[in-house]
């Protein structure tokens, strides 16, 4: 083989090299540019998840009556980290369900409801019989 086709195929091989070498850049920037978008979708995936658990920590802050302002609230934990969430919110539900359970454990509030009432104006009936021989007051419209 000659010198001049050595230097011919040696620069068809150069061609070839370079030609490859553009066509990897070309590869390599369109990975970037994916890895890029991938890595903005990732972060707004991340962001409404985030947001998703403020929500979900602020309605239960709320329920149990202990915040009162909905945007302050999400504003307030808002930089908390997702763990620190995740245990406020274990930690809210479980004081929600203890608070339910408790109130119904004490009934109502009420200390005077028409049941007692009604027991009230029977024992008044029955001690105005058995003392003044009838049931009705002269008050309530004479002696029955």
């Amino acid at each position: 083989m000659s010198e001049d086709q050595r230097i011919a195929e040696l620069q068809t091989k150069l061609n070839a090299v370079t030609a490859e070498k553009d066509q990897l850049k070309t590869e390599l920037n369109q990975v970037k540019t994916n890895n890029e978008k991938m890595d903005a979708e990732i972060k707004s995936l991340k962001e409404a998840r985030h947001q998703e658990k403020v929500s979900e920590v602020v309605d239960l802050r709320l329920k149990a009556g202990l915040a009162s302002d909905r945007k302050v609230e999400s504003d307030r934990l808002k930089p908390l980290d997702d763990v620190t969430l995740e245990i406020m919110k274990a930690d809210m539900s479980a004081f929600i369900a203890e608070k339910e359970r408790m109130a119904k454990v004490a009934g109502p509030k009420a200390k005077y409801s028409a049941e007692a009432g009604d027991e009230l104006s029977k024992q008044t009936e029955d001690t105005r019989e058995r003392f003044f021989g009838h049931k009705k007051s002269f008050l309530d419209g004479g002696a029955s």
